[in-house]
């Protein structure tokens, strides 16, 4: 990708904002887009090109250029909970990269850090928390050690965090056992215990521990089954509590929280 792809996805972008009668043509507005080298809401462009134009449009100041590249990068990697987890689970591939492949959100990192997208920082800094520390360190090579620094240092409050958590979870449920609604005349609780939470500690996924994939996936001991009341208490548990790290993880890196960073965000973009 060099100058003349740049200027060709500026000249195409520009062809189709000067032509009113397009967006009125709905296939044949799919069929042109389908054949420009770049818009924004085309999810097969290359990770390659994607950072090439990003890090021209930068260079050269094409401003719409390189807010619709920002747009896309913040379509893939939303700043709200529920939105990252739905694409985390639904879009497997972003940048013809599979999301879970360590090359994607590191790539990214880099490339926003450099350009002072700052904005974005938080939730690639976040994505690239999950990976084994062998593959951060590969990854961060080519890294500056600020962001790597900034990085590693998140990873080990976001994972501190969540350890804590899961280390305080029995005690948590018995101290609101009284909202169960269990059924049983021995509440499931008293009787019951987890035996493998060891194995989401040092996780660094929220997504590892949501609710309802804890119940069914924790060995609860106890002379019977759970009951479904109990059950759905310790899934709504979890979440609350998932709901409370994410708003925390920004503060993880040394930023402010996701209602400012999506404000400003907006305001990049707009």
């Amino acid at each position: 990708v060099d100058v003349e792809h740049l200027l060709r996805a500026a000249y195409e972008r520009q062809c189709v904002l000067n032509n009113p009668f397009l967006p009125l043509l709905s296939s044949d507005h799919c069929q042109i887009a389908s054949k420009r080298y770049y818009y924004r809401d085309n999810d097969d462009i290359s990770l390659e090109a994607y950072i090439a134009l990003l890090r021209l449009s930068t260079k050269y100041e094409f401003n719409q250029i390189r807010k619709d590249l920002i747009k896309q990068a913040a379509k893939a990697y939303p700043m709200t909970f529920f939105r990252y987890e739905i694409e985390k689970s639904f879009t497997k591939r972003v940048f013809r990269q599979d999301r879970g492949e360590s090359h994607l959100p590191f790539s990214l990192l880099r490339v926003m850090f450099e350009l002072d997208v700052d904005v974005l920082l938080p939730i690639l800094y976040y994505a690239c928390c999950p990976f084994y520390m062998e593959t951060i360190f590969d990854e961060s090579r080519s890294m500056a050690p600020e962001c790597m620094r900034t990085l590693l240092v998140g990873k080990e409050a976001l994972d501190n965090r969540l350890n804590e958590f899961i280390v305080k979870f029995p005690d948590l449920l018995l101290d609101n056992i009284e909202n169960t609604k269990c059924t049983e005349a021995v509440k499931c609780l008293y009787v019951s215990r987890f035996a493998n939470l060891s194995e989401v500690i040092n996780m660094s996924d929220l997504q590892v521990i949501e609710g309802l994939r804890i119940t069914r996936t924790l060995q609860v001991n106890g002379p019977g089954s759970v009951c479904d009341s109990c059950l759905y208490f310790i899934a709504r548990i979890i979440n609350d509590e998932r709901e409370k790290i994410w708003k925390e993880i920004p503060s993880y890196f040394g930023c402010p929280g996701w209602n400012i960073l999506e404000k400003k965000l907006e305001e990049l973009v707009s």
